[in-house]
């Protein structure tokens, strides 16, 4: 059988869900702020809308319980409800930036998900700035937030309220103002570059929501992998040539790893040799002292034998 050709274009899908109660709870808790950090780059938390920030959770933890439905829990918070739409969302588009790049090992501050416009928003404290500006429009629309909110108020009562709240949240990932501080454009991914120095790599995500769940496609590229996969000769010849120095500061530490190693072989040898002669000589030198002990004692003993005869042949 012959086997199928390989997909033409470096290129990797990746695709996830994420259940918005179940970030809803996370943020309700004590534990909101760490998971933001965890999850979020410092941009990606400075892009999360204005009015969100200001969610409070504070009250909400102690109301909610385990058999609360998604749509009890809009109704309780809504505010800290489109927060956690976003932030699945956002969570839904890095799993799937993971699973679209298998063969890096990439974390969650190694994805950044912005907007286009907020890309050329690279100084922080014009972004600040922004958002300050935002802040002070939004104090003298006041009476119009009022007006709003009664009108709020009455669409809660009714149950197509927690659909508006997710055309909300759609609304924002793709809004088009130019005034708005996050961006203008559909979400994008940046994932860091290979090596240290590199420019991150542009991926495309999209994001929805529907009900209490988020879902996120990423289309990632492989910059390793230029149109076809190499074969496994031209990997290992690039794997070489990229490796050619380190390789031969990793041979030149094993020839003086290796010469090293002969040199204090030499020395033992050398060391057990002498240590040999002295054995030797120390021996010869015992054998000597214990010859010429016995010669003494023979020559002791010949004279004491010498004696008793001349006492035998006096006494006859």
């Amino acid at each position: 059988m012959v086997p199928p050709r390989p997909f033409p274009f470096p290129m990797q899908i990746g695709t996830d869900i994420c259940q918005i109660s179940r970030i809803y709870r996370i943020l309700a808790s004590d534990k909101g702020a760490r998971f933001l950090k965890r999850v979020l780059t410092h941009n990606e938390r400075l892009s999360v809308p204005a009015d969100l920030l200001s969610a409070d959770a504070s009250k909400t933890a102690s109301k909610i319980t385990k058999n609360d439905g998604f749509q009890s829990l809009k109704e309780r918070n809504p505010l800290l409800w489109k927060k956690a739409s976003f932030v699945a969302g956002r969570f839904a588009a890095k799993e799937a930036t993971f699973k679209a790049h298998p063969s890096r090992n990439l974390s969650w501050h190694d994805i950044t998900i912005i907007r286009r416009r907020f890309e050329q928003l690279r100084n922080i404290e014009e972004l600040k700035q922004v958002r300050k500006q935002k802040e002070e429009e939004k104090e003298q629309e006041k009476e119009q937030e009022k007006e709003e909110k009664e009108e709020k108020e009455e669409k809660e009562e009714k149950e197509e309220k927690g659909e508006k709240l997710e055309e909300e949240v759609e609304g924002k990932e793709n809004d088009s103002s130019p005034e708005d501080p996050n961006g203008s454009g559909p979400p994008v991914a940046i994932v860091r570059g290979i090596r240290e120095g590199e420019p991150g790599q542009e991926v495309l995500v999209s994001i929805s929501h529907d009900g209490d769940y988020a879902t996120a496609v990423c289309l990632g590229f492989d910059v390793r992998r230029p149109g076809r996969r190499p074969r496994a000769e031209e990997e290992t010849k690039e794997r070489k040539m990229r490796s050619e120095e380190s390789y031969d500061q990793f041979k030149k530490r094993k020839m003086q790893g290796i010469e090293s190693s002969w040199k204090k072989k030499v020395q033992n040898k050398e060391q057990n040799k002498e240590q040999k002669k002295e054995q030797k000589k120390e021996q010869k030198k015992e054998q000597k002292k214990e010859k010429e002990a016995g010669e003494a004692k023979a020559k002791a003993d010949d004279g004491k034998d010498g004696i008793a005869n001349e006492i035998k042949d006096g006494a006859n």
